[in-house]
């Protein structure tokens, strides 16, 4: 199935053809045959087509309806869900936990802040994947810093590329700790 641009939205999409070419030319490189890849936020659906052969499979979770339609939309049965970062009320319902274990195995994860960053219940759930890799897109140095603070116990920051159009946007490249 081809992505849709019709279904992707975006300011400055100039921004989003940097950030592709960045992942295109990084991902190879780095991957490890991960088992799986874990997608929370925006540009999922963008981001998991450029790297559906890079996993064996891919888990969406995102806060917006706009972002779950487009995933539903783009992907033939995904694996998506429409979740609350603040309320945390998905975690009852044994969406986060039930696959949790077989990920571990060889796991990605790319997240995708909006402007107040992932805030700290995210920050910390994301820190628990224990994750081989951890991309962050962030477009705020200030909500970054903060979401830092909470992954630095279990992520340790190797790399960071700025992408400049008519505002700037910064890709953050984790590894696990353990």
């Amino acid at each position: 199935m081809e992505y849709d641009p019709r279904s992707f939205r975006q300011p400055d999409d100039s921004i989003r053809e940097y950030m592709i070419k960045w992942f295109q030319n990084t991902i190879p490189r780095v991957s490890r045959g991960w088992d799986t890849i874990i997608f929370f936020g925006g540009e999922c659906t963008l981001l998991g087509k450029i790297l559906s052969g890079y996993s064996k499979q891919q888990y969406f979770y995102t806060d917006y309806p706009s972002i779950y339609s487009d995933i539903k939309r783009n992907y033939k049965n995904p694996s998506v869900e429409l979740i609350d970062y603040d309320t945390w009320e998905w975690e009852a319902k044994g969406i986060w936990k039930k696959d949790l274990e077989d990920m571990r195995r060889t796991l990605c994860c790319i997240v995708n802040t909006g402007y107040q960053g992932m805030g700290f219940n995210l920050a910390t759930e994301v820190g628990k994947i224990g994750a081989d890799e951890l991309f962050v897109i962030s477009c705020n140095p200030e909500s970054w810093a903060r979401d830092l603070e909470v992954l630095d116990e279990t992520y340790q920051l190797l790399e960071q590329v700025e992408i400049r159009t008519n505002y700037s946007v910064w890709i953050y490249k984790l590894a696990g700790r353990g």
